[in-house]
């Protein structure tokens, strides 16, 4: 490219708006948050906290459960039904820990524990990479011993919705999270602090930049 073309490409109206939406500031996308499962996994902690400092309170829990019963995958499973009459009660007194080690010296993602409903929901994050061999298997024997007259409820999430090896668990996606924090976007504007609101707004776009391409911005690109 000769340096007229490269000059009249920089000057272009429709090439700097391109550059401009592509290269909006995202403190998320600086951090290279998206390439790490660990830290999605400590957002996912934050927003599932009813007590956090997001001011949701129980929402983005409830609307999880939710989704979990609007997969058609999920209907055979053997909680099915108890995630249906867990989301009758308030979700308030949910309690989350992250990074939980099994007897077997492997760690869980994310536990929520709700002492007055005697249930617990365990949840295995896998953003990029894939299960490892007992995995599953492992980490749900531990809290069935732990947990031993609760009703257990184990989410498998995933990007694209990858089929668990242990069929007990709850098939959930990104997309799905995506979809609930795209809804709080738009119901809880005026609800949520500054900070809090461009927060969420950050994450959801990096998300939404996985799953829902640009079209326009393509087209523009071609």
């Amino acid at each position: 490219m000769e340096s007229r073309d490269l000059f009249e490409l920089e000057n272009d109206k429709t090439f700097q708006q391109l550059n401009q939406q592509v290269n909006s500031f995202n403190a998320l996308k600086i951090l290279k948050l998206e390439n790490y499962e660990i830290r999605h996994s400590n957002i996912l902690a934050w927003l599932l906290d009813p007590k956090e400092n997001h001011g949701l309170r129980d929402y983005f829990l409830r609307k999880m459960l939710e989704h979990l019963i609007l997969i058609d995958e999920n209907g055979d499973k053997l909680q099915y039904e108890a995630v249906g009459e867990i989301l009758n009660h308030s979700l308030i007194e949910s309690h989350v820990y992250r990074e939980v080690k099994t007897d077997n010296n492997r760690f869980i993602d994310l536990i929520i524990v709700n002492q007055q409903l005697k249930s617990v929901f365990l949840i295995e994050n896998k953003f990029y990479s894939t299960e490892s061999k007992n995995q599953l298997d492992d980490y749900l024997t531990f809290i069935q011993n732990i947990f031993k007259d609760f009703t257990i409820i184990p989410i498998y999430l995933t990007l694209d919705g990858e089929e668990p090896s242990n069929q007990q668990y709850f098939i959930l996606t990104y997309e799905r999270i995506e979809s609930i924090l795209h809804i709080i976007l738009m119901l809880y504007r005026s609800q949520l602090s500054d900070n809090v609101y461009t927060f969420i707004e950050d994450y959801n776009q990096m998300l939404r930049e996985k799953f829902y391409p640009n079209q326009d911005q393509i087209m523009q690109a071609i």
